[in-house]
């Protein structure tokens, strides 16, 4: 309908109410003395009451019961109308009700998302439950009890739900009010639990000694305003950098340059700056029900991921040990969460990564470690792949103090995200000339040894 309706278990009563004003229109006398659910059929009132465990046809202008029938609901708590059957919620034993409204004999049941159900609408493709306990209104599909999406409810105690001119009604039971929830909403993030940090970033460069290091350069990324995160203020550097570039991504980065390190000494260049971060996507397949696990880099990864990302169709193994994206290049940061979540699996996929490998050889060529290989893969593990040899890459890392990163900026599927690159990428996916043609031309007009990006200071 073009109102809302809203039971009240306090003053037994049902009332009518303007969406746009929230003028009360219409007031009757609930059926039972504790009132719950409603849903409108087109025509009717499906009403529910939890302490009778009834549900009611009602009428709309005069509040009559016109029909009465058992809810098959110990703990029902509210209604939804799909056009053919009622559906209802039961609070306790978390299970979703499908009922025929003929004669209140249960369809159907599924386990519902929520803890703790309370609220219930249909949208005319899916179902819509509140969860108090974890502030959250999921989405199901009514076919299966799949949940597909949640949202985050906006009062402290999500109650009941219902559904018109494409938006989501939700009243709270603490605090009294009603909020009109676009679901549609053409903002992809919405930010909550926002905290006030003062974030530090350092990077601590000792020389060994005993000779001394005549010119270091530091380059570090320079924080920026992000969907999770707004800057309170502006980036204080210590030191001051030298200068301030751009990569091709637009990353904003501070460059740092010493001369004449002697033997033991120790330079912390760094910055600082106030942020306000939110949490966007935390815990969010916990709270559709599922365990989830995320593994985090460095500290407890229990997979490879390199493996899964190739099935997941991400990218092919390069000839440089890593994953290269056919859009990202090896760029590509990965991370994992393992579920038991119902979801539809990827395949693997052949972008003619390998192949282009295979012809270019290029990172080999650049590695100043030396430690990948020219030769064809070999079987490591159960799998043809190309080996690098570890122990001069770590090495080459402990003598320059970081992790160098030269193959990975030489890769010429590194090169920026623009609309010759992008055709290039493709013409190299299914063609063997497209891939010899783009190596010669990787190596004619970026050199078969690239130049590093220029300085200013250099």
């Amino acid at each position: 309908g073009k109102n809302l309706w809203l039971a009240d278990n306090f003053t037994d009563k049902i009332y009518k109410i303007n969406p746009e004003s929230g003028k009360v229109l219409k007031t009757f006398d609930s059926p039972g003395h504790h009132p719950e659910g409603l849903a409108w059929d087109g025509k009717y009132l499906w009403h529910i009451d939890s302490g009778e465990n009834y549900m009611y046809l009602l009428d709309p202008e005069t509040g009559r019961a016109l029909s009465i029938m058992e809810s098959n609901s110990s703990n029902p708590r509210d209604l939804a109308w799909d056009g053919k059957y009622v559906w209802t919620v039961d609070y306790r034993r978390d299970i979703l009700i499908k009922v025929s409204p003929e004669d209140g004999m249960m369809v159907q049941t599924f386990p519902s998302p929520a803890r703790e159900p309370a609220g219930l609408a249909y949208d005319g493709k899916y179902l819509w439950v509140t969860d108090r306990s974890e502030d959250r209104i999921y989405l199901v599909n009514p076919s299966d009890g799949l949940c597909l999406s949640s949202l985050r409810a906006y009062g402290p105690f999500a109650y009941g739900l219902a559904w018109g001119d494409n938006v989501l009604w939700n009243v709270d039971y603490e605090n009294d009010e009603i909020y009109k929830i676009d679901v549609f909403s053409k903002d992809i993030f919405s930010r909550w639990d926002e905290r006030q940090m003062s974030l530090h970033f350092i990077k601590e460069f000792r020389n060994y000694g005993p000779g001394t290091v005549k010119t270091l350069d530091i380059y570090l990324p320079i924080p920026g305003i992000r969907d999770n995160q707004s800057l309170l203020g502006s980036v204080q550097f210590d030191p001051e950098p030298a200068e301030i570039i751009q990569d091709s991504w637009d990353q904003k980065i501070a460059h740092f340059r010493f001369k004449d390190l002697k033997g033991y000494s120790v330079v912390k260049p760094g910055w600082k700056v106030k942020a306000k971060i939110s949490i966007i996507v935390a815990n969010f397949i916990r709270r559709l029900g599922y365990p989830a696990r995320a593994h985090i880099a460095g500290s407890n990864y229990q997979a490879m991921l390199p493996p899964l990302a190739w099935q997941a169709g991400l990218g092919e193994l390069g000839r440089l040990g890593i994953l290269i994206s056919s859009k990202f290049g090896p760029r590509a940061r990965l991370g994992l969460i393992t579920t038991d979540l119902p979801l539809v699996a990827d395949i693997s996929k052949k972008f003619g990564i390998q192949n282009f490998c295979q012809k270019c050889k290029k990172c080999a060529r650049n590695c100043p470690a030396q430690a990948i290989p020219y030769e064809e893969k070999v079987e490591e593990n159960g799998v043809m792949r190309w080996v690098i040899n570890r122990e001069e890459c770590y090495k080459f890392w402990r003598k320059a103090g970081t992790d160098c990163a030269v193959c990975i900026y030489v890769c010429p599927y590194s090169k920026s995200d623009n609309a010759f690159h992008n055709f290039i990428r493709i013409m190299a996916q299914n063609s063997s000339a497209a891939q010899s043609l783009s190596v010669w031309a990787d190596d004619f007009f970026y050199g078969r040894i690239p130049l590093r990006r220029k300085s200013s200071l250099r």
